[in-house]
This record gives C-alpha cells, sequence and structure tokens, in this order.
C-alpha cells in the first residue's frame, strides 16, 4: 500500500519551476549595522553572475570603543559607508538552477569612515582638540564555495550558506 500511495502521489506532482533570477537580503548583516541586497541571475545550466550592494549604516554590534589615556582621549568610533560585490558562482548540481552547491569568484570594493573627536594632552599640560576624518577603502578578490538549498518550493525562498570565502585584499 505504502509503495502505491509513493506511485500515485508522484504522478500528480507539478514539475519544480526553476527560477533564473534570485533578489535577496542578509538578515544577518543588520546586528552588524549594514543593510545588503543581493541579485543573482542564472547565464548557463549550472552558472551565474550576480552582486551585492551593502550600505553600513553604524558599527553595529562591534562596537569600535575610544581611546582613553593620559595623553589621548577619544569618542568611540561609528563607522559607516558602502559595500559592492560582483561575483560569478558555478553550481555543481545542474539540474536544479541556481541551487546546490557552488563555487566561484568574486571581487568587493569597499569605502567605510568614520569622524574622530577628542583631545590630546602634551607634557606641559596644554590640551589640543582632534578632529579627524577616517577613510579606509579595500579591494578583494577571492574564491567562495556554498550552499544554495530551496526552502519553500511554492514561495522560491532559498537559505544560502557560504561555507568559505577566502581573498587577498
Amino acid at each position: 500500500v505504502l509503495i502505491c500511495t509513493s506511485f500515485s502521489f508522484g504522478q500528480q506532482k507539478q514539475p519544480l519551476e526553476i527560477t533564473k533570477q534570485h533578489l535577496s537580503i542578509d538578515p544577518f548583516l543588520l546586528t552588524f549595522g549594514t543593510l545588503q541586497f543581493q541579485y543573482e541571475h542564472q547565464i548557463g545550466k549550472n552558472m551565474s553572475i550576480g552582486g551585492s550592494l551593502g550600505y553600513k549604516f553604524s558599527s553595529g554590534s562591534l562596537k569600535v570603543k575610544g581611546i582613553q589615556s593620559a595623553k589621548l582621549n577619544t569618542e568611540n568610533i561609528e563607522f559607516t559607508g558602502i559595500k559592492v560585490i560582483p561575483e560569478f558562482r558555478w553550481y555543481l548540481n545542474n539540474k536544479q538552477g541556481i541551487n546546490g552547491f557552488y563555487i566561484g569568484s568574486y571581487y568587493r570594493f569597499f569605502s567605510y569612515g568614520a569622524n574622530i573627536n577628542g583631545t590630546y594632552i602634551n607634557n606641559e599640560t596644554s590640551t589640543a582638540l582632534i578632529d579627524l576624518d577616517l577613510t579606509i577603502n579595500s579591494h578583494t578578490v577571492g574564491f567562495e564555495a556554498g550552499y544554495k538549498i530551496m526552502l519553500f518550493k511554492k514561495k522560491n525562498f532559498y537559505l544560502d550558506f557560504l561555507i568559505a570565502g577566502p581573498g587577498v585584499s
């Protein structure tokens, strides 16, 4: 009976519609003060190109404390800025479209800035105000490996795990 039931349900299933474009947001980056959107487009049976655009609006849960010493005192440092990441992915299971285990390459550019305010006290106990604008720019090229799995077939909801993404800046 169990085998017959399995076959009868197998006849009623509709083929899985393969989605060739994915738009996503990373909710975990919000804890680090970043809002990031990602777009991915299938360009072959098992290949895709995509990109991410992120905006860092605060340091989030990783606060950078100011410097507190006898000669130098600064406020907490709050980084803000943008991040752009184009990428290429090759999916090893080409029967499911852009789904399953993948390897790929990426380029990442980010530009973060902060304003550092504080005071400096020299040996003669005179005080000087500090007002610095700090900018950090980074260019990174790297490789990635991950796994994307469909959670809800009718809603096209995916979970994308980046397993490793080493790069050189």
